[in-house]
């Protein structure tokens, strides 16, 4: 199944890239094998990757098994087995079945997948949610797992806390090489939805919401020209509209319909809002995804793929992920609002 759902997304990717994008910055193939150096960020897809690149900006790489020994300034990754040896990266996001780390250079680790391995020094703080968990090596940060199965190996130690639930299995070889630990209530409703399972599920709410961005592109362009001139400084202006509107449209919805009088605008008006909040989304990774890429990328198509699927991989994170989504929804409701604002 994951296999269908990559290969969607690939084939997906080829029907939406024109010739007018540049021709190294997107790497897509059934077998994908990069050496070569890049002085922009990348992306890269295929059903086998492996990558020995140094990258000047950020990889973006999906596929079914991913290999890579290599140096990038920020990694996102995305695929069923990933294996991370000697990489060198500042913050690293990558969403998978099975992740293994080995001897890599990372400052901050963000991992989902059913299981992880990590057998390499990490320099600041560690956030995964999986199945089950091992730690052999040091790690300079903190340490937030969520997880059934915890193994801290006799080689790891943690120079910060170490906070896992209170019902998961954990073998801690050394004790006294972690500096803090500390237990927390797991949500049980949570605990039902494997990994796996939930990155599937956000696989396939992507692949749906990028179909509808790009059925949105071609017949809303000068919205989305809009929105990709707007500056990083509006960002604020943005999310305080968007917190008022997803405040304020509820609201007045309510007052309306129990006003009798109201009663079709108030339906009318609660309907669109639940339409916005879905789609809020769209316009929201597409603004970050301007101000983040700027002009390494001309085509809006996959600027608007890219920026969906990153947002969705740092939505499967622990903590993190509520935030990403929280900001996304807000912001993506403060440009609706605001360009229906001006074109009245």
């Amino acid at each position: 199944m994951r296999k269908k759902i990559l290969l969607i997304f690939i084939l997906l990717l080829g029907i939406l890239i024109p010739v007018n994008a540049k021709e190294d910055n997107f790497i897509a193939n059934e077998n994908v094998k990069l050496k070569k150096s890049f002085n922009h960020s990348t992306f890269i897809a295929g059903n086998n990757v492996e990558v020995s690149s140094e990258i000047e900006g950020i990889n973006f790489t999906a596929g079914n098994d991913i290999t890579m020994h290599n140096k990038q300034d920020y990694l996102f990754a995305a695929g069923n087995n990933i294996h991370l040896e000697e990489v060198t990266s500042k913050d690293t996001f990558v969403a998978g079945s099975s992740i293994t780390i080995t001897d890599s250079s990372i400052r901050d680790l963000y991992a989902a997948a059913s299981k992880v391995r990590i057998d390499s020094n990490i320099e600041g703080n560690v956030y995964i949610g999986a199945d089950s968990v091992i730690i052999n090596k040091e790690i300079n940060g903190n340490v937030h797992i969520a997880a059934e199965e915890i193994r801290i190996g006799k080689n790891a130690s943690i120079k910060g806390t170490l906070s896992y639930p209170e019902d998961a299995k954990i073998s801690i070889a050394k004790e006294e090489n972690i500096k803090k630990i500390k237990t927390y209530k797991a949500n049980t409703k949570e605990k039902e939805k494997t990994i796996v399972s939930k990155i599937t599920d956000k696989v396939y709410s992507t692949l749906s919401l990028l179909v509808i961005g790009i059925l949105l592109l071609i017949v809303l362009p000068k919205f989305f020209d809009t929105i990709g001139k707007k500056k990083e400084n509006e960002l604020g202006k943005n999310i305080l509209i968007g917190f008022l509107g997803l405040i304020g449209i509820p609201l007045f919805s309510l007052l309306t319909i129990i006003s009798i009088i109201g009663l079709p605008l108030g339906i009318i008006s609660f309907v669109l809002y639940i339409i916005f909040i879905y789609l809020s989304k769209i316009p929201s990774s597409y603004y970050f995804g301007k101000l983040l890429i700027k002009d390494k990328i001309e085509n809006n198509y996959l600027i608007l793929t890219i920026s969906l699927f990153v947002i969705s991989l740092l939505e499967l994170i622990p903590i993190l992920g509520g935030f990403v989504s929280l900001i996304c929804t807000i912001t993506g409701l403060g440009l609706m609002l605001n360009s229906l604002k001006k074109d009245s």
